[in-house]
């Protein structure tokens, strides 16, 4: 992320509240606030898919597209912001549950 320089903004809805969240990325450094003000990138999804962007359980690109969150403005930055979050958990399967297992 050393290249990389701009400002990400998540909004995380729950029911009818959103909650933002700004990450600026300026060569390596990352700074994170509650704020809402404007950016190069946004992306807006539903708590429970923050969630598991968090715990590692899904990736944010494959998120986006499968509409699971939405993103806007520069998407490069979507892609260098996955960086930020967990690898899935050893031994995860996301498919298990769509197969009957756990």
């Amino acid at each position: 992320m050393r290249k990389v320089a701009g400002s990400i903004r998540f909004e995380i809805v729950d029911g009818d509240n959103a909650d933002s969240w700004m990450v600026v990325v300026d060569h390596g450094q990352l700074t994170v606030t509650r704020q809402s003000g404007s950016a190069d990138c946004t992306i807006r999804g539903d708590r429970s898919t923050f969630e598991d962007l968090v715990a590692g359980r899904t990736n944010a690109n494959a998120a986006v597209l499968r509409g699971a969150l939405a993103a806007r403005g520069d998407v490069e930055l979507l892609v260098t912001i996955q960086r930020i979050f967990p690898s899935p958990p050893p031994g995860w399967d996301p498919t298990a549950e769509t197969r009957g297992g756990s």
